[in-house]
């Protein structure tokens, strides 16, 4: 960025000099993080470096004239200094008052009616250099408020801009904002600069800053805090600007995405930024996404199932992010919000579309499936109907958990679990824990995890299961299907489930535990199968039958699956947090 403010101080420089009136009024806007401040006060220094606002002027005195170096300065002001007071927020209604000190820095707790009064004063004495004054120690020389972070309230009169003053260059979130009474704003400026940045390096930038202050404790404070008022502003200020801004500066921007070349070669590639090719297409700036066991299992071997690497492709589909832009039909969605990424994108046309089991569709476009890419990349493009906007208390991490979330949603929703059933959950991983949960938040009366690791099971139990199971080791010399229905008694048994839970839902792929769980469930009982092993295992069959057992796989997610797993977890009824009893 060094280069730009060298370049930007020289061309208001230049501007300045050749400018007809006295004074140069320069307007830097941007969103909350955008770097405006830093980029306002860098430039101010550069020009103060540079020397070349100094001019000659000529005093005469009766018949005697003298020649003097007069040094001219840029000064920066902030409008912040024009935020209102805190006694004028405390005169507000109790829920005004309390929303006023949530969002403040919002337009609205602005004292705009005096910043353009102000701001009107400083126009006329830029083109005069003699703005009005009763009184002759304040004529030629005008006073600006700043703010103080230590008492927040503005301080009057803290800034002197006098004749030394050449050029006055203003810093503000809403300068260029095209919204009633801040649109009067650009025209009374000579030079118009907007600093553009994605609002999702800006919200981490906040966030960080919020901490460094000791404003919050913990960057996940931070970011909350950010979502709650500045990612608000940040999304109105960068949709709303004025025409006839003279220049506006960004970095310099590719695509860094992490790509799976071959198996077991993976790299770091800087790709072109995509552009949004349909009117319904939105491009979001990933901000988490979540490694899965499929991205393992492509880097591992290749392929799973019919989906083979063939060529190149982006890993990764767990993902949230932040909407940097939207197409001309997109009406849903607003730039500037954090979304989950819903990353299955179907035909919308075929009978399993319409039947609301989407996830069935042939055409799917799925994330990270070869050959389509994935969401580990900067920015991603994808329709807008399958992004699904975050309440402003919910995280981008917990974000990217709604995809995990979503297909434990779908296997219970499959098994048709309902409030007051038993449920046993083979496999503590993420997948099968995330299926207790999502049946303890359905109100299930007992809900049990097995598994081979004991401090997976210990994770569970304190995750919310009900009770967990360690399966002994099957002697030598035992079959393994016999071995299975003895470890289903043992089940039965240790808690007491009587002829067995009303729905397993089995999430290792491992025969063992299917058949285990095939001879466990109770007659009339639902199976579900969503763990994936060897394409072919040694199945009960004959037990399904006699048991009258609903067999059903599950794949993916469907109609209102991710609803559901945004609502269980900014509800709090899932806790999908790193740390402190979460995922």
């Amino acid at each position: 960025m060094e280069e730009q403010y060298a370049a930007l101080a020289s061309k208001i420089t230049s501007l300045a000099t050749s400018h007809q009136k006295p004074r140069y009024l320069v307007a830097v806007a941007g969103a909350p993080g955008s770097g405006k401040t830093t980029l306002a006060t860098a430039v101010a220094a550069q020009i103060n470096r540079s020397g070349l606002l100094s001019h000659k002027s000529t005093n005469q005195s009766d018949d005697n004239s003298q020649t003097n170096e007069i040094a001219k300065r840029a000064l920066v002001l902030s409008m912040d200094g024009f935020h209102l007071p805190r006694s004028e927020l405390d005169t507000l209604p109790n829920k005004e008052r309390t929303e006023a000190y949530v969002r403040r820095g919002a337009p609205w707790t602005f004292d705009i009616p005096a910043f353009l009064e102000f701001m009107r004063t400083l126009r006329l004495w830029a083109d005069s250099g003699s703005p009005s004054s009763s009184s002759e120690e304040t004529a030629g020389v005008l006073y600006a408020p700043t703010f103080s972070h230590s008492t927040k309230d503005p301080i009057p009169n803290s800034i002197v801009i006098d004749h030394t003053t050449s050029i006055v260059i203003i810093e503000g979130n809403y300068l260029l904002l095209d919204k009633p009474q801040w649109r009067d704003i650009a025209p009374l400026v000579d030079y118009r600069v907007f600093v553009d940045v994605d609002l999702a390096e800006a919200r981490e930038r906040l966030a960080q800053r919020h901490v460094e202050a000791g404003i919050e404790q913990t960057l996940e404070e931070g970011f909350l805090r950010v979502d709650r008022n500045d990612a608000i502003n940040g999304a109105l200020v960068k949709g709303h600007v004025v025409d006839g801004v003279d220049i506006v500066l960004r970095k310099k921007e590719t695509n860094p995405s992490f790509v799976l070349r071959a198996v077991k070669d993976v790299a770091f590639e800087d790709r072109v930024i995509p552009p949004l090719k349909d009117p319904w297409d939105v491009r979001v700036q990933v901000a988490q996404t979540g490694i899965c066991g499929s991205d393992v299992h492509y880097w591992q071997r290749g392929r799973i199932g019919d989906f083979i690497l063939e060529s190149p492709i982006v890993l990764g589909h767990e993902s949230s992010g932040i909407v940097t832009e939207i197409g001309s039909a997109v009406k849903n969605l607003k730039v500037g919000q954090k979304v989950a990424i819903e990353p299955g994108v179907p035909c919308r046309h075929c009978d399993y579309c319409r039947s609301g089991s989407y996830n069935l569709c042939p055409d799917t476009v799925f994330a990270a499936t070869p050959p389509h890419d994935g969401t580990l990349q900067k920015y991603y493009i994808t329709q807008a109907d399958y992004c699904y906007p975050l309440p402003y208390h919910m995280g981008l991490e917990e974000g990217a958990m709604v995809e995990p979330v979503a297909v434990a949603v779908q296997i219970t929703k499959v098994g048709n679990v309902r409030p007051n059933q038993t449920v046993v959950v083979f496999g503590c991983g993420p997948i099968g824990l995330l299926c207790q949960a999502v049946s303890k938040a359905y109100a299930c009366k007992k809900v049990i995890g097995v598994d081979i690791s004991q401090s997976r099971l210990d994770f569970a139990q304190a995750f919310g299961a009900d009770g967990v199971f360690l399966p002994p080791p099957r002697p030598e010399g035992v079959e393994e299907t016999a071995w299975s229905e003895k470890v289903a008694a043992l089940i039965k048994e240790k808690f007491g489930l009587g002829e067995g839970p009303d729905v397993v839902l089995e999430a290792t792929g491992a025969q063992s535990c299917i058949q285990t769980g095939v001879h466990l469930v109770k007659k009339g009982g639902t199976y579900v199968q969503a763990g994936m092993g060897k394409e072919n295992v040694v199945f009960p069959i004959t037990t399904a039958c006699i048991r009258d057992l609903t067999i059903r796989g599950s794949i993916r997610y469907s109609t209102g699956c991710y609803p559901v797993a945004v609502d269980l977890i900014a509800s709090g009824k899932i806790d999908v947090r790193a740390g402190g009893g979460g995922l």
